[in-house]
C-alpha cells in the first residue's frame, strides 16, 4: 500500500466516522440523554484521534522503514506520545464534560465500526 493509499484510507476513515458519529449521537440524544450523546461525539472524536496518529506514524514508518527498525525509541514522535494523548484526552472528557462513561464508549465503538468499514471498503475497491 503506497502513501496515496495510506491518505485514501485515512481520509475514509474519518468519512466513515462522521457519517456514523452524527446519527448514533442524535439517537443517542432522543433515546437516553444530552450525556450520553455529548459522550458518543467525545468518544468518536477520541477515535478519530487514534486513528490519525495512528496513520501519521505508519505513514512516517513505511517512507523509512530503515530508520525506524530495531529499538522501540526509534519510533516516530506520534507513535510514543500517542496513547498517553489519547488517554489524556479521555481523562479530560470524563473529568469536565457531562458525558456519561456508557457514551464514551459507544463512541469509541462508533469509531472503531468506522475505521473497519472503511478498510473493508478500501479492500473491495482495491481487489
Amino acid at each position: 500500500m503506497n502513501d496515496q493509499a495510506r491518505s485514501r484510507l485515512l481520509s475514509r476513515i474519518l468519512q466513515w466516522t462522521i457519517a456514523l458519529t452524527v446519527p448514533v449521537t442524535i439517537a443517542g440524544w432522543f433515546l437516553w440523554d444530552f450525556a450520553t450523546a455529548l459522550g458518543i461525539l467525545c468518544g468518536s472524536a477520541l477515535g478519530a484521534l487514534n486513528f490519525m496518529l495512528l496513520g501519521r506514524s505508519l505513514q512516517k514508518m513505511f517512507a523509512k522503514p530503515d530508520e525506524h527498525a530495531g529499538s522501540k525509541w526509534t519510533l516516530p514522535i506520534t507513535m510514543l506520545v500517542k496513547w498517553p494523548l489519547i488517554l489524556g484526552g479521555l481523562a479530560i472528557v470524563m473529568m469536565f464534560l457531562p458525558v456519561s462513561p456508557q457514551g464514551v464508549a459507544v463512541g469509541a465503538l462508533v469509531s472503531l465500526a468506522a475505521g473497519a468499514t472503511a478498510a473493508v471498503r478500501e479492500q473491495q475497491a482495491q481487489s
